[in-house]
């Protein structure tokens, strides 16, 4: 008998200190102190502005470009709301082909509205760009999926 409880005890103390570890490990994915292009940094912070040094005319200018794209992209995520509020009283309507091709049609809208929102966000990025100096452009951190140290997981710049 304790020719086995010896074996069975210490495989259970190691599955415990095995699991303790997994647990107490970063998550997948996690932000650390060295990404400091996340949102959660601030304004300013995003898009790998927290990286460079920004004037305050600099400053000014971005953070103009940013409240002009928010009062775009609030106007075209109201549209892209109420269609797809549209959509949804399609989708429980009775399955014809009529309701068939206008669900369609109302998934093709959202898809467009989608697509300005998509357009102007990049713009407005660019715009970010245009606004900084040669140097400061060459010191700015990687950008988007699968960029920098990261890859993937750490794709952390998000658009509203």
């Amino acid at each position: 008998m304790r020719r086995f409880t010896i074996p069975v005890v210490l495989g259970v103390l190691v599955t415990f200190f095995v699991t303790a570890l997994a647990f107490a490990a970063p998550r997948f994915g996690g932000r650390g102190p060295e990404n400091v292009w996340c949102p959660q940094e601030g304004r300013g912070m995003r898009w790998g502005l927290g990286s460079i040094t920004l004037s305050d005319e600099q400053k000014a200018k971005i953070l103009d470009i940013e409240k002009n794209f928010l009062t775009k992209a609030a106007d075209l995520k109201a549209q892209i709301q109420a269609k797809v509020l549209e959509l949804r009283e399609l989708q429980l309507k009775e399955a014809t082909q009529e309701v068939a091709e206008s669900i369609r049609a109302k998934i093709t809208e959202i898809l467009d509205l989608q697509g300005e929102l998509s357009s102007l966000r990049k713009d407005m990025y660019q715009q970010i760009l245009n606004v900084l100096t040669p140097e400061q452009l060459k010191n700015l951190p990687p950008f988007g999926w699968g960029m920098g140290k990261r890859g993937p997981a750490g794709f952390c710049p998000r658009f509203f």
